[in-house]
């Protein structure tokens, strides 16, 4: 059986497209639906009961809780599935291939060594944002170059990733037992960031190779929820700084090393110090000094000038004003 997750919160307006791709999939196994609607005040939960009551042997919702937050949320999802492969999905997204499940089930069951499946997909935007520059709306995006992907390989490009993912999470399916297990060894691993992809993609690609299919199967949204204003902007540098974390967890794990790392990691303290600009919260400076030590790397030339911009008022219009200048003209 295979079930697909879909996690949810304040998306009246779009969850029933999410639903209605699931409910489309043409496949000979059995799957299930099961939506973990996190504590949200809208007609989101109504919407998921009624699918619930049209489709009672499809169509599964976790029980009614106060907010969980997203990563709390995805796992207890996942420890309820009923199924031996798991696929998922963003209640924001949806599917734009009805064969998406056959095909990926008929991956990992003719080969034992996979430990994932997953595909291309394109982004629809629906607004003109600003953190969302050079992401056009219809274009494919393919995370890795090889079709099927050694564990060494694909983890570094996981513990690496600066904007595309090394695999979408919303287009993969992968066999359940892999993750459950190393959750119940490690929970804290999975449920002290403030994602669930990362550190699921990371146990999969640790547990054997990786399947990609260039095809895309998914249509992933970028909306107005993300648009750059200051209360958004220090959400998102609580979000990045927890998702490094993370990778700088990884990384130590793998005792990785390299130009690419040291690369790595001074642009998520750029991204870092740029959020915090945007905020205009010069005030968690600190903090983010403080995680940029157990690095014990010095800061490139960009973020020192970025950080006296953050520090400084004065030159803080100057400094975007150039920055602007110079994304404009790449």
């Amino acid at each position: 059986m295979i079930t697909v997750i879909i996690t949810t919160y304040q998306q009246e307006d779009v969850i029933a497209r999410a639903i209605e791709s699931v409910l489309a999939q043409k496949t000979s196994y059995p799957y299930e639906l099961l939506i973990g609607e996190d504590g949200g005040t809208d007609r989101t939960r109504a919407i998921c009961q009624d699918y619930c009551d049209r489709y009672p042997d499809r169509v599964r919702l976790m029980p009614e809780a106060p907010n969980k937050g997203v990563t709390r949320n995805y796992f207890d999802c996942l420890q309820a599935a009923k199924g031996e492969f798991i696929a998922e999905m963003g209640g924001d997204d949806y599917w734009t291939d009805c064969y998406k499940l056959q095909k990926q089930a008929d991956a990992l069951l003719n080969n034992s060594e996979l430990s994932a499946v997953h595909t291309s997909w394109v982004i629809e935007m629906k607004s003109d944002l600003s953190l969302s520059k050079g992401k056009d709306t219809g274009c494919k995006y393919k995370p890795i170059a090889a079709n099927l992907t050694e564990s060494v390989d694909i983890i570094r490009a996981i513990a690496t990733q600066k904007g595309t993912p090394a695999m979408h999470s919303c287009s993969w399916m992968y066999r359940k037992k892999i993750v459950i297990d190393a959750f119940a060894k490690d929970p804290d691993f999975f449920l002290n960031y403030c994602c669930e992809d990362i550190q699921t993609a990371y146990t999969l690609a640790k547990a054997g190779k990786i399947l990609y299919m260039d095809e895309p199967t998914l249509c992933y949204e970028i909306s107005e929820r993300t648009i750059s204003n200051g209360k958004v902007a220090i959400k998102q540098y609580e979000f990045v700084l927890s998702a490094t974390r993370l990778f700088f967890e990884i990384i130590n794990k793998e005792k990785l090393q390299g130009s690419d790392i040291d690369s790595f990691l001074q642009h998520k303290i750029y991204v870092l110090l740029m959020n915090l600009i945007h905020a205009d919260r010069a005030d968690k400076l600190p903090e983010l000094l403080s995680f940029a030590r157990q690095w014990q790397k010095g800061f490139n030339l960009r973020n020192r000038i970025t950080m006296l911009a953050l520090k400084n008022s004065l030159f803080r219009p100057l400094f975007l004003t150039l920055h602007g200048l110079l994304k404009s003209l790449k």
